[in-house]
């Protein structure tokens, strides 16, 4: 568990791309026929004393599990 130091938040806006360039995501995406929902989500990158959160592209499989859209 990371307990988070609110005083030190940093709460930048961020945006992931959509429109064509998701599109393209979901067409290099190698499982493309298993992929039951897409939804936005955030991917935590842990260093010693920071923690960021990305915004990305998620897609949920038939088989109930989650993968990150690169």
């Amino acid at each position: 568990m990371i307990m988070l130091d609110e005083t030190k938040v940093d709460r930048t806006l961020q945006t992931i791309p959509g429109g064509k360039a998701l599109d393209d995501m979901l067409n290099r995406y190698g499982k493309k026929h298993m992929i039951e929902s897409v939804t936005p989500a955030y991917q935590p990158i842990v260093r010693d004393e920071t923690m960021e959160l990305n915004p990305v592209w998620a897609v949920e499989l038939v088989d109930g599990t989650f993968e990150i859209l690169e």
